[in-house]
């Protein structure tokens, strides 16, 4: 899948758990960075509106990992770290335009 942070391609396979349209939770796994273990799972969220999720999450004393970049053909994506240092995503898929 093709990142623009860094103007190159990262290491990243999508899952999906059911047809286009239906109910899942679909993700991916991407290459562990060498600089951080990461000991859980990443899930990504879908919001309506990323920057509004990005303020929440630190309102909330969550931390912002990766700002918000786009995914070609996917959408809006944030990479965030809650207050107890699980990491989650953040996806505001395309046809949610992102201001």
């Amino acid at each position: 899948m093709m990142s623009e942070k860094e103007g190159g391609m990262m290491d990243y396979w999508g899952l999906e758990t059911g047809p286009d349209g239906t109910p899942g939770i679909n993700g991916g796994l991407y290459k562990r960075p060498a600089d951080r273990k990461l000991n859980t799972f990443d899930c990504t969220v879908t919001v309506e509106d990323l920057d509004k999720a990005v303020e929440a999450v630190k309102a909330n004393g969550g931390t912002i990992r990766q700002e918000k970049d786009m995914i070609p053909g996917v959408g809006w994506f944030a990479g965030a770290t809650d207050t107890e240092g699980n990491v989650f995503g953040l996806m505001q898929p395309t046809e949610m335009p992102a201001r």
